[in-house]
């Protein structure tokens, strides 16, 4: 159960902690280009392939934290706007869908630190001369990088969904006029459609 004082404190804290990590996503985004990513594979040197999976663990890993703050951030504030004004039933499923964010973030982020043995060979697998040189499961064991994004990409939609969902259910309980119930559920869907934080394809 979170304490209370999670759920009253003062929404500026988190927001900071999203905009400082935010701007480090951009910052590394708009280094890419820096290292190469505008460059076909073939016409890349090594070094600059070390560099690009250098600047592909960073994204990935700031991008798990930045999104799930924006997660748990939207969840606190239905806390807070409903705190002794709704069910029991809907605090405990939004304390859930906050627990399940921060699985989340720890899981994956584990699995990016962890996935490659030693860490290292995450970003040298850039340097084909290095490739060539190590054997994969003897001198270096990672793990299927394409999936465990794939894998991200879906957990994070699902999550995307319940956050947004919640909403709907206190909103769908006004007493207000069912034309007025259907207009609010568009302004969701909307903000579904573009506001969805799903892990970025690299």
């Amino acid at each position: 159960m979170l304490p209370n004082r999670f759920a009253d404190y003062s929404p500026d804290i988190d927001l900071l902690l999203q905009v400082f990590l935010g701007g480090l996503v951009v910052i590394v985004v708009g280094l890419f280009k820096l290292w190469g990513f505008d460059k076909h594979i073939w016409d890349m040197f090594a070094d600059s392939g070390v560099a690009c999976r250098k600047a592909v663990f960073a994204g990935e890993a700031l991008y798990m934290i930045t999104s799930g703050l924006i997660k748990i951030s939207i969840l606190l504030f239905y806390r807070r706007m409903t705190r002794g004004s709704y069910t029991p039933v809907f605090h405990w499923a939004v304390r859930l869908a906050i627990v399940s964010v921060i699985l989340y973030i720890i899981g994956f982020e584990l699995s990016l630190f962890l996935g490659c043995q030693p860490l290292s060979a995450f970003w040298m697998l850039g340097d084909y001369v290095w490739k060539f040189e190590n054997e994969a499961g003897v001198d270096y064991h990672c793990f299927d990088e394409g999936a465990m994004s794939i894998a991200a990409g879906v957990v994070s939609v699902v999550l995307d969904f319940v956050t947004c969902f919640l909403p709907m259910i206190v909103f769908w309980n006004l007493q207000c006029p069912t034309k007025q119930k259907f207009v609010m559920g568009l302004l969701f869907g909307v903000g579904f459609r573009y506001g969805h934080t799903s892990p970025p394809t690299f």
